[in-house]
Parts: C-alpha cells; structure tokens; sequence
C-alpha cells in the first residue's frame, strides 16, 4: 500500500495485541520494521521517551505515537479509509 508515512511497530514476544497489530498489517499490505524491545535496549529507550511508558505494542506512525492496538485510530492516523 502506497503511504509516505513510515510504521514502527515496537513489540514483545508475549504480546497478543502485538500479535493482532502485526497481522492487521500484513493482512493490508503495510510496510512496518518491528522492534522487539526486550532485545533492543535502545528502542525501548526510545519508546518509552517517546511515549512516556513502557506498554506495548506502540505504533510510530510518520512522527504520531499510538500506544495499543485500535484499528480505527490507525486508520486515522496512516490516513486509511475504513473498510465499508
């Protein structure tokens, strides 16, 4: 899917909602880099200055933060139409 803006997806291995948020991607065909913050110390600094906590999964959408997996907000934020 053709959008300028870049995804992060910070996330764990436990994660289920990581595990949605991703397959909502995939399932759209969204490109995304996935971080695992319990093996990348400098991404999870970064998240967590970005975000103010450590809870995953957050999403960097372009310069946007998004903590927790809400389709609707996503959509709003990478610009996507709902689907009808």
């Amino acid at each position: 899917m053709a959008n300028p803006k870049r995804v992060t997806l910070f996330t764990t291995q436990a994660c289920k909602w990581c595990k949605v948020a991703k397959a909502y991607l995939e399932d759209n065909d969204i490109e995304y880099v996935e971080v695992d913050i319990i093996h990348d110390a400098q991404a999870r600094q970064r998240m967590a200055l970005m975000t103010g906590q450590y809870g995953v999964p957050v999403l960097e959408i372009g310069s946007r933060a998004m903590v927790g997996w809400d389709e609707a907000e996503f959509q709003r934020l990478y610009h996507l139409k709902p689907k009808s």
